[in-house]
C-alpha cells in the first residue's frame, strides 16, 4: 500500500500494543498503520478494494434517515453557514454552482439552493439519496458531475472516508472555475483527545472508527493539499473537528517534495498516549489519565463537574489548571460557562457561551444563553435566544414557547407602564394593601 501524501511504497509501522501478554493489534477490528516516510497514520485498505468499500456505504453505513438526522444535519448546517459567512458575503448577488460530495441527505444543497445557488451532489447511501430527492427534491449521482465548473465543492466530513484521498482530492481541484473554493472538515487526530463532534472519546475503537480510512494530522492533511495544488485561505480547529476553506495554490507542481515530514516515532507515542490515556478514563483513573494526557477534555469534566460537584474550591483549583490545557474547547467552554451560570456569574457566563456560538451554534447553547439572559433581567434579549433554540430544533417548541408565555404574561402592557412612569414623575408611591383596606 502506497503513502497518499509522500507515494512511500510499503514502508509502514503496524501498531501494536501488548495486551494479556501478548502482542496485539491497536485496533480490535483494523490494521492502524504509520508512515515511517513522513508519518502519515491511517488504516490499512487495498485500493483493490474500492469497490467493495463503495458498497459498503451503499447498503449498511447508515440507517434510512430519522428524525435525529434532521436535528443533526440542522447543526452540521449551522456550522457551515458560520463558518462560510464571509465568503458567501463576497458572493452574494452571484449565482454559484455548489457541488457537495458526500451529500448525505442533501441538507446543505438544500441550503445553498435557498440562497439562490445552482447545486449537484453525489452520495453512495441509498436511503440518504432516496431522501434528498423526495424530500428536498434534489437528485444525487454516486459520483459528482463532471460537466461544471462549481464555485464551491464540499467536502464535510468525507475525505476521511475515501481510498486514496490524494486522487480524489486533486480530481475535485480539477473541477472548481476560475477563483472557486473547496470547503474541507474532517476530524483532526493526534491533538485534543476526543471525538470530532466534540462527544466523548471512551474507546480507541471508536474513536479511530475503522470507517474512518484515513487518520488526518494537522500536518498530514495539509501536505495532501499542497500535493492536490491546494492551499487553505482559512481554518478553524475547534467548530467539528478541523475545518477549512481552500483555493488553488499557483505554487510549483513538484509538489511531493514539498509535504511536511513528521516523526513517525512522535505519531506512534502520542497514539499510545491516547490509547491508554482513554483505558485509564474507562477505568475511572481519571487523575491518571489527564495528567498522561493533559489534551483530554472527557476526563477534565469529568473530574471538575463530576466528582468535585460538591467541592467548589477545588472546582475553582481544577477549572484554572484546566485552561491550560483544554481552554479553547467547546466543550470546556460550555461547561465552565454552565459553571459559572450556577454561581450567578453571568457575564462570565454569557461570554463562554457567546464564544461557542460564534462558530458552533446549537438549539441547547441558545436555550442557555436565553436563560442567562433572562436572570439578567433582560427579557427581551431571552425571548430572542429561545425563539431561536426552536427554530433550530422543533423538540424545543414546547420548552421554548411555554418560557415565553410565562415570560410575557408577567410584563407590563403599555397602560402598566405609563401609569408607572406618572407615578415616578409625580414621585406616588402606589398604595399599600393594608392602608386600602384601612380606607
Amino acid at each position: 500500500m502506497r503513502c497518499y501524501c509522500c507515494e512511500a511504497q510499503g514502508n509502514w509501522h503496524k501498531v501494536v500494543i501488548e495486551r494479556d501478554g501478548r502482542q496485539v493489534p491497536i485496533h480490535t477490528q483494523s490494521v492502524v498503520q504509520i508512515c515511517k516516510e513522513c508519518g502519515n497514520a491511517c488504516h490499512e485498505v487495498d485500493p483493490a478494494s474500492e469497490e467493495k468499500v463503495k458498497d459498503y456505504y451503499r447498503k449498511e453505513y447508515r440507517p434510512q434517515p430519522t428524525i435525529v438526522n434532521l436535528i443533526t444535519t440542522a447543526h452540521k448546517q449551522n456550522y457551515v453557514r458560520v463558518f462560510l459567512k464571509d465568503f458567501l458575503a463576497s458572493r452574494q448577488g452571484t449565482r454559484m454552482k455548489v457541488g457537495d460530495v458526500g451529500a448525505a441527505t442533501g441538507y446543505l444543497l438544500n441550503f445553498f439552493r435557498g440562497l439562490g445557488h445552482e447545486v449537484s451532489g453525489s452520495e453512495l447511501t441509498l436511503t440518504y439519496r432516496r431522501m434528498s430527492e423526495h424530500y428536498y427534491g434534489i437528485p444525487l449521482a454516486e459520483e459528482l458531475e463532471t460537466k461544471h465548473r462549481y464555485d464551491l465543492i464540499v467536502i464535510y466530513h468525507v475525505l476521511e472516508h475515501l481510498v486514496e484521498p490524494d486522487r480524489k482530492l486533486a480530481h475535485y481541484a480539477s473541477l472548481l472555475a476560475e477563483g472557486g473554493r473547496i470547503l474541507v472538515a474532517t476530524p483532526e487526530w493526534f491533538n485534543y483527545l476526543e471525538d470530532a463532534s466534540g462527544q466523548a472519546a471512551k474507546s480507541f475503537d471508536e474513536l479511530f472508527h475503522k470507517n474512518h480510512i484515513n487518520l488526518f494530522s494537522a500536518t498530514s492533511i495539509q501536505n495532501l493539499f499542497r500535493k492536490a495544488g491546494l492551499r487553505a485561505v482559512k481554518e478553524d480547529h475547534l467548530q467539528y473537528g478541523q475545518t477549512y476553506l481552500l483555493e488553488r495554490d499557483p505554487g510549483p507542481r513538484n509538489r511531493e517534495t514539498q509535504i511536511t515530514k513528521e516523526d513517525w516515532r512522535e505519531v506512534l507515542r502520542v497514539m499510545l498516549l491516547h490509547e491508554k490515556g482513554i483505558r485509564l478514563y474507562t477505568e475511572g483513573k481519571l487523575r491518571d489519565a489527564y495528567e498522561l494526557v493533559p489534551k483530554f477534555p472527557e476526563a477534565w469534566l469529568a473530574m471538575i463537574f463530576g466528582r468535585c460537584a460538591k467541592d467548589l474550591a477545588k472546582q475553582q483549583d481544577l477549572i484554572q489548571e484546566a485552561e491550560k490545557h483544554i481552554g479553547e474547547t467547546a466543550r470546556f467552554l460550555m461547561a465552565r460557562g454552565h459553571w459559572y451560570y450556577q454561581q450567578g456569574r453571568l457575564a462570565e457566563a454569557l461570554a463562554d457561551y457567546g464564544r461557542v456560538a460564534a462558530v458552533k451554534p446549537n438549539e441547547d447553547l441558545f436555550m442557555f444563553i436565553g436563560y442567562a439572559h433572562a436572570q439578567a433581567g433582560r427579557t427581551r434579549d431571552a425571548i430572542n435566544c429561545m425563539q431561536i433554540a426552536q427554530s433550530m430544533d422543533p423538540r424545543k417548541w414546547a420548552e421554548a414557547q411555554q418560557w415565553i408565555l410565562n415570560a410575557v404574561s408577567q410584563m407590563p402592557t403599555w397602560d402598566e407602564r405609563a401609569l408607572g412612569d406618572a407615578r415616578q414623575a409625580l414621585k406616588i408611591e402606589p398604595p399599600k394593601l393594608a392602608e386600602v383596606a384601612v380606607r
